[in-house]
């Protein structure tokens, strides 16, 4: 019988993880009906590459925080190491600017997301304190409020402004404001163990975490590898138009965090105590789950996408349904590739898994520059999907193997 806090964790959990995505692709909107797709397609790709950097911020997933019960390291800890990474990650995107001498506007527009990303990874170091106490519900609802917040916020400024620069500057300081109370709130509600500042341990994190780290960050470029490519061979109408149609394909990956996270404990706990059974029983439940919801969306995107995302951004976009139908199939295997990715986080088996990941971006990359130089968004589509069943398969069968060993290993204990 599922217990009302379970339930409160689920329904929670759903709402906060929808509005926290949903948020970015209201922006999107924002920024298209108020200053344009020209600004709309910088707004694309600032955003893609803030998320990058908001990988490197955050360095270890919250996956990884909550399920760590070795009790070695503090939350504290997590949080110095944070401080750590997100230094990183603000330096690497001001080279990579530099580097690619991008004009003031551009320039300022990745700076200022990039800002607010690191505001985001402070937040997920909270958010793992207040799950890890059950209270997964809580932290649902602090996502809903916060990003309500935002979109309000950057939808006011820019309507006053007509500049999107500015109204990102107005809810970094909104959030900053609230990340703020929030880290107060929790100090003084939730027994933390206090710990101090040991420079030993953060590197022992950024050790442990690495191979983690490498399977987030080069999922996320992998995703966004076209965009990086039509940043290369196109122009900011382009980067728009892609951001726009691969909006479903968020949705896709909305639905892998709704699936995995309530079963992330159970996971945990399933593998602590050797129980084969139940694992399997598990990861059957998952991988049903989402191939079933993976069929239902594309029926329905085939039907509805292109007349819905044209009246929503004022755009024609029925040129592009072929593009879009190859993107949202790719969704599909990315989602399945997602969650098989957290299982094995769970499972602790990450070194293989990022040398899989660092494969599947070379050949992501190699086959994205060939598709998209010839057919820019049909191309971009194509190599999307054939990227991600690439590395859905390949996780897959990793996920298979070591499932097969656990259950030999489990074996032995029990004689």
């Amino acid at each position: 019988m599922i217990s009302v806090k379970s339930e409160k964790n689920v329904l929670w959990n759903i709402i906060g993880t929808s509005t926290d995505s949903f948020s970015s692709l209201f922006f999107l909107l924002i920024v298209s009906r108020i200053n344009g797709t020209y600004y709309a397609g910088i707004y694309s790709f600032a955003f893609a590459l803030s998320i990058i950097a908001f990988c490197i911020a955050k360095f270890i997933t919250r996956t990884y925080q909550v399920t760590d019960i070795s009790g070695v390291f503090s939350d504290y800890d997590y949080f110095f190491t944070r401080i750590f990474t997100c230094i990183i990650s603000v330096i690497s995107v001001i080279l990579f600017c530099i580097i690619k001498n991008y004009p003031v506007y551009k320039f300022s527009a990745i700076i200022a997301f990039t800002l607010l990303k690191i505001i985001e990874s402070f937040f997920e170091s909270i958010y793992a304190i207040i799950q890890k106490h059950n209270l997964l519900y809580k932290v649902g609802i602090l996502m809903t409020l916060r990003s309500i917040l935002n979109v309000i916020v950057f939808l006011i400024a820019d309507l006053i402004t007509k500049d999107f620069l500015i109204a990102c500057a107005v809810v970094i300081f909104a959030d900053l404001f609230l990340l703020i109370w929030l880290m107060i709130t929790v100090n003084n509600n939730i027994d933390i163990k206090a710990s101090s500042f040991n420079i030993k341990k953060v590197f022992l994190i950024l050790k442990i975490g690495f191979c983690t780290f490498t399977i987030t960050a080069l999922n996320l470029i992998i995703v966004n590898i076209p965009k990086f490519v039509i940043d290369k061979f196109g122009n900011n109408e382009l980067q728009a138009l892609l951001g726009y149609i691969i909006i479903p394909a968020s949705f896709m990956n909305l639905v892998s965090q709704y699936i995995i996270h309530p079963y992330l404990l159970k996971l945990t706990e399933t593998v602590k105590l050797n129980n084969y059974a139940q694992l399997l029983t598990l990861l059957k439940q998952i991988l049903s789950i989402i191939s079933i919801i993976g069929v239902f969306v594309m029926i329905v995107a085939y039907i509805l996408e292109t007349p819905i995302l044209s009246f929503i951004f004022n755009t024609d976009l029925s040129p592009y349904k072929s593009t879009m139908m190859f993107i949202i199939m790719g969704s599909v295997f990315y989602s399945v590739e997602s969650i098989v990715s957290d299982i094995l986080i769970v499972f602790r088996k990450t070194f293989k898994q990022s040398i899989i990941y660092f494969v599947s971006t070379v050949f992501s990359v190699c086959i994205s520059i060939f598709l998209i130089k010839k057919s820019l968004l049909f191309g971009a589509g194509i190599s999307f999907l054939i990227t991600m069943i690439f590395l859905a398969v390949l996780l897959l069968i990793m996920l298979f193997y070591y499932t097969k060993q656990f259950k030999k290993l489990w074996n032995k204990k029990g004689d």
